[in-house]
């Protein structure tokens, strides 16, 4: 039975993390660290095991809101906001309906007609130094 346990348990490693991590639910380093210790419980078992203690621990400081960085935005709205892929922006946060303080000016259509075309002049010519 011992074989079935420890099958179940490296499945479990692996599919959870990652499954959070789409979801956005864990960040990136931490659904990562989770699939990889699941995948070596397959090799060093007792080193994984330890190690996988401490990133539960982790995840139980996650889920009471103590965790360091705070919990991500996934778990205060409820849905599946997932993480930006590399090289994308991230996503606006959602307005919370607060209001918020300070001024501004609105932008004319002529004005970003100037702008489009380039209002700022191009710069010129660099002169380079001469080596001796």
């Amino acid at each position: 039975m011992l074989f079935p346990a420890v099958l179940g348990l490296v499945v479990m490693m692996i599919y959870v993390p990652l499954q959070a991590l789409r979801a956005g639910l864990l960040t990136r380093f931490a659904g990562s660290l989770g699939v990889a210790l699941g995948a070596s419980m397959i090799l060093i078992l007792p080193v994984a095991l330890f190690a996988s203690l401490l990133w539960l621990a982790y995840l139980g400081l996650l889920y009471v809101g103590r965790a360091p960085g705070g919990r991500p935005p996934a778990w205060e709205t409820g849905e599946a906001i997932p993480w930006p892929k590399p090289g994308e922006e991230p996503a606006a946060p959602r307005q919370t309906g607060r209001t918020v303080e300070g001024e501004a000016t609105e932008v004319g259509a002529g004005d970003e007609a100037a702008a489009s075309q380039g209002a700022q002049a191009p710069p010129g010519k660099r002169k380079r130094k001469r080596r001796r």
